[in-house]
């Protein structure tokens, strides 16, 4: 590196990670030989997301033009002096699965027919979450619907679960791929992309489609969210559990990268029936995984 920060010549011997434009554009750090902030080394699941945030707070002070560019564009997150928390984040998906149990006691089932509902549910309460900032979404582009990826991508060249295949003609086709889409892009302190399922029980290949989106994306904060409508059983949710984690084992071998230990992901799915309801979490910390199933008052 040619030159860093105070902060960066601090920690240059830690472990280090690149930090995102979030201005739509390229990484400011691509791999492999551009500056890069401090990695987060924090272990506690309940803390891997404000700890990767903090870490990345570095760039703020960064020589680097386009570090500079990122908290510039943010004026108002920065002005407030931290980002979406975990826990915040998840509040939101939550809402999201009130309003659905609502529905569908009020008999509105058939009126929930595809995910595009939990998409305009989840923009509308994300949106209210930055206005209570004071922020303006549209001025500041803070949600960007249908978002592209950083790297190309070939959907017919996908055949789960047959990994090798996959690697060799669903990546980087520059011949036939193309970049493909996100449902969402957040433009936080730190990215956040995002992509939804339901309401029917989702399909394993669908989930490892949208794995692979995900975990090919450094540096973004990766959430994969998912409400399934209707009566549910043990069964059930353990069918949706087994069908995740088939899907998680299948994506991480396609780029690979078992571990994915510089990322911070997280799935959050509801199950939902006109009563109550179920929410299976997986929480990616950054060298552990977690799943666990609780119920949901």
């Amino acid at each position: 590196m040619s030159s860093r920060s105070n902060a960066s010549r601090r920690l240059s011997n830690e472990r280090q990670a690149p930090v995102d434009d979030s201005s739509g554009g390229p990484a400011i750090a691509p791999y492999p030989n551009q500056p890069r902030a401090r990695r987060c080394t924090a272990r506690n699941d309940s803390t891997v997301l404000n700890s990767v945030i903090e870490c990345n707070k570095l760039a703020k002070s960064s020589k680097h033009p386009a570090a500079s560019k990122v908290y510039n564009s943010m004026a108002g997150i920065q002005q407030r002096g931290e980002a979406l928390k975990r826990e915040e984040l998840e509040t939101i998906l939550d809402k999201v699965g009130d309003v659905t149990r609502t529905l569908l006691s009020s008999g509105k089932a058939e009126d929930i027919r595809n995910e595009r509902i939990f998409h305009h549910m989840f923009s509308g309460f994300l949106g209210e979450y930055y206005r209570n900032l004071g922020l303006d979404v549209w001025k500041d582009l803070v949600i960007l619907p249908e978002a592209p990826t950083n790297r190309d991508f070939w959907r017919e060249g996908f055949d789960y679960p047959n990994v090798d295949y996959t690697r060799k003609h669903a990546l980087d086709n520059h011949h036939r791929g193309r970049r493909a889409e996100f449902d969402f892009k957040i433009r936080d302190r730190q990215s956040i992309v995002v992509e939804w399922k339901g309401p029917s029980l989702f399909e394993e290949h669908d989930v490892a489609w949208d794995l692979l989106k995900l975990f090919s994306q450094p540096p973004d904060l990766k959430v994969f969210a998912a409400i399934i409508a209707g009566p549910f059983n043990a069964s059930k949710s353990q069918l949706a559990e087994q069908r995740f984690e088939r899907a998680m084992r299948f994506a991480r071998d396609v780029l690979n990268a078992p571990g994915q230990p510089e990322d911070f992901f997280l799935a959050h799915v509801i199950m939902v029936s006109d009563r109550d309801s179920r929410k299976l979490g997986w929480r990616k910390s950054l060298f552990s995984y977690v799943c666990g199933v609780e119920r949901v008052l």
